[in-house]
């Protein structure tokens, strides 16, 4: 083997340990936004606190991947003799034989579906908290009896509505 072939290799072995940690850190990210939801429906604020904290001990881990990620690209790419831009896994995999060209390839289509599902769960987290808001907001106005004017709600597309109805809630004896 040439020294390029093993630096090639050593690059390719770090990018794939580097993105497995990825992974990692985005189930972690998708249990963290599962406990959210969770915390949130059973009102646990001392869970929700201890989450939250959870979090913030952990808010550099991405970016410090992310950066480590884009270091092992420079690298490779250089190895490589390819521009930064153009070295991506589909590319890597086009480069690469034999079982390194299987990891990359078993890796993207893992990040691939894990990324998918993130970013459905965050959606999905994002709605469920707005409708949160917009059930609380519509309970507080209908118990102060606000003027129709303050029945102000938003649909699950961010869209703003007046409410036509009369109150959630009717307090009267």
């Amino acid at each position: 083997m040439t020294t390029q072939t093993l630096d090639i290799e050593r690059w390719v072995l770090e990018l794939l340990i580097v993105l497995k940690q990825e992974s990692e850190a985005m189930a972690q990210i998708s249990m963290w936004l599962t406990q959210l939801q969770e915390r949130v429906m059973q009102r646990d604020e001392l869970g929700l606190e201890a989450l939250f904290t959870e979090i913030r001990t952990h808010e550099n881990l991405m970016p410090e991947l992310e950066r480590r990620r884009q270091s092992i690209r420079g690298d490779l790419a250089t190895v490589l003799g390819l521009p930064f831009e153009q070295l991506t896994l589909t590319r890597l995999e086009e480069l690469l034989t034999g079982e390194l060209r299987n990891q990359v390839s078993q890796m993207k289509a893992h990040l691939k579906t894990q990324t998918r599902r993130l970013h459905n769960q965050r959606q999905g987290t994002v709605m469920f908290l707005a409708d949160c808001i917009r059930l609380n907001r519509q309970l507080l106005n209908s118990v102060f009896h606000n003027t129709p004017q303050s029945h102000l709600t938003y649909s699950a597309r961010g869209n703003s509505e007046h409410q036509r109805s009369s109150a959630l809630v009717n307090l009267q004896f």
